[in-house]
């Protein structure tokens, strides 16, 4: 099975870091990228589908609360981007708020989890991430972008 891509856009460093310490040394057929800024990442994810869109991410796990730009803001562009709105976003956010889990599906998000306070629940969420969106989903052929 080839490796998922997954893009993280978090301003945390700490919760990025631990995600891809998991990622890295466990067995999850999983590559990983981090941005710490959204606004930055979709003009990056639109550079790539213009040059290379094979290195598009399979996923984005986003943040809601970030500067610049929040994820809700982030969300709204990316669904509005042809070129992009295919990407499954899953807002992985420390925001249990009704309000937020509400206006993320409303704005097209696919998933909506709270981050865990430990690392072993941090660990059982991507495991479970995993095994859905990498053994169970279907993704868009990347054979039908311009190269």
């Amino acid at each position: 099975m080839e490796a998922k891509r997954i893009l993280m856009i978090d301003d945390d460093k700490g919760d990025t870091f631990l995600i891809k310490m998991l990622i890295e040394k466990g067995t999850l057929p999983l590559t990983f990228e981090s941005m710490d800024d959204a606004e930055g990442a979709l003009e990056v994810l639109l550079e790539r589908f213009a040059h290379a869109p094979k290195t598009l991410p399979d996923m984005i796990l986003l943040d809601i609360n970030m500067p610049r730009m929040n994820g809700f803001e982030f969300q709204e562009a990316l669904s509005k981007c042809k070129e992009l709105n295919t990407i499954p976003v899953i807002f992985m956010t420390t925001s249990d708020s009704q309000s937020d889990v509400q206006r993320a599906y409303e704005l097209g998000g696919n998933a909506y989890i709270t981050k865990p306070s430990n690392l072993n629940g941090l660990k059982h969420i991507l495991e479970r991430l995993c095994d859905f969106w990498c053994n169970s989903v279907s993704f868009p052929s990347r054979s039908i972008l311009p190269s």
